[in-house]
């Protein structure tokens, strides 16, 4: 059976305490770590973004329904916490991490109506 579900969601989290530790000569090193990571799941990152030096947001979709967005998001942020703290030893903080452990997740809707048109003509057939 094809499978048409395309599944998108925003996600965003922060560094501890909000602190500015994000810099921007960092920004090319954390997209390529999201891409690594995402890659190794089977996700693709339409959008990541660094905003006031302490606040990441992505867009990812997948066909993977069986992905979980809370152990993906936890599993990312323990990889970047890992890769950027051996590159930059400025982003080690005192505290047990450099990520908050809360996170924002929300679903974003696929309103492709050709994949619509498609699964209709297919569920006919």
């Amino acid at each position: 059976m094809k499978s048409y579900n395309n599944i998108e969601y925003y996600i965003s989290f922060k560094t501890r305490k909000s602190k500015e530790l994000l810099y921007p000569e960092m920004e090319q090193d954390i997209i390529n770590l999201v891409f690594e990571i995402c890659n190794s799941q089977a996700v693709n990152p339409t959008l990541i973004k660094i905003i006031n030096q302490n606040l990441v947001e992505l867009e990812v979709s997948t066909i993977n329904d069986k992905l979980s967005p809370h152990i993906f998001i936890t599993n990312l942020k323990l990889f970047l916490a890992t890769e950027l703290k051996k590159k930059y030893p400025h982003v080690t903080t005192k505290g047990p991490g450099l990520w908050t452990r809360e996170h924002l997740v929300q679903s974003l809707g696929d309103k492709n109506l050709a994949k619509i048109k498609i699964f209709l003509e297919d569920s006919n057939n």
